[in-house]
């Protein structure tokens, strides 16, 4: 889409007359009176867009997380049903079936919450800088990587 000149009172007088949804946050522009929404402080255009509405980096981290939690509650699944089928004998079976357990358990519930935090936060990644949003995502991407390395290390040395 081509640049639209950015001409505020242009923009003000269409939204006087015009019902305009905020493209980052779906709020009612009508009677705006700046160039940003009063909402999510998106910037508005006078093509009535904004710049803030990229969230590729946004949904690549809850990629990132639901694909841990989907792995996460597959191996919950699996461990949960081995136990039923074939219920530990032994005490020390015991401690290593709850032991994976209770670690993707936990590993489930942080995913799952780690996936909420940040699709909560969808209107602070639409108002920060692209570069940002990237490293946000990164970060999602490492750190859910180390944790799922680390318990995996863990379980290994453990059983």
């Amino acid at each position: 889409m081509p640049e639209a000149p950015s001409d505020p009172d242009l923009l003000r007088r269409f939204l006087a007359e015009t019902e305009a949804p905020c493209p980052a946050c779906g709020y009612s522009l009508r009677a705006l009176a700046t160039d940003r929404c009063p909402e999510c402080s998106a910037i508005i255009r006078l093509a009535v867009e904004s710049p803030s509405v990229r969230l590729g980096a946004w949904v690549l981290a809850q990629v990132f997380l639901a694909m841990a939690l989907g792995f996460d509650t597959v191996v919950l699944a699996i461990v949960t049903i081995a136990m039923f089928i074939e219920g530990p004998s032994t005490p020390a079976e015991w401690a290593q079936a709850l032991t994976m357990f209770g670690g993707f358990a936990g590993l489930a519930g942080a995913s799952g919450f780690m996936l909420w935090r940040v699709y909560r936060a969808r209107r602070g990644w639409s108002r920060a800088e692209d570069r940002r949003r990237r490293w946000w995502a990164a970060g999602v991407f490492v750190a859910t990587f180390i944790v799922h390395a680390a318990f995996g290390a863990i379980l290994t040395r453990v059983l």
